[in-house]
């Protein structure tokens, strides 16, 4: 259930920027909020935080906790990765959501559920 991976709450800070230590090719747009950017920083090998800009979808993915320098923002959300983990209870082991699978999005992936979420 993707709704129960979404961070806890407390872990998103609103109005305060990660600034810095962004991964090189690793700032874009997104679609979807910061949930969006969130997925993105999991697939990303060394990506420990981000900050995100709702007004646009603009999206950095940092090499640090708390980016190089933390500072106040207007228009930011900031999160460490380490606080972005599914709540307790939502991973079901030995268990199947079975049917209603996307067409063409069935794959393996490396790095377990996490990486999936």
């Amino acid at each position: 259930n993707l709704n129960c991976a979404k961070p806890c709450p407390g872990c998103i800070m609103i109005i305060f920027d990660y600034w810095g230590a962004d991964i090189t090719g690793k700032i874009f747009k997104v679609k979807g909020g910061i949930n969006a950017c969130i997925r993105e920083c999991r697939k990303t090998a060394g990506c420990k935080s981000l900050a995100f800009r709702h007004s646009d979808g603009q999206c950095w993915l940092k090499d640090r906790y708390n980016g190089q320098r933390s500072r106040p923002q207007t228009d930011r959300l900031s999160i460490n990765m380490n606080c972005a983990k599914p709540r307790p209870g939502c991973i079901k082991k030995i268990f199947d959501y079975w049917g209603a699978d996307i067409s063409g999005k069935n794959f393996k992936v490396k790095g377990g559920i996490h990486t999936c979420i």
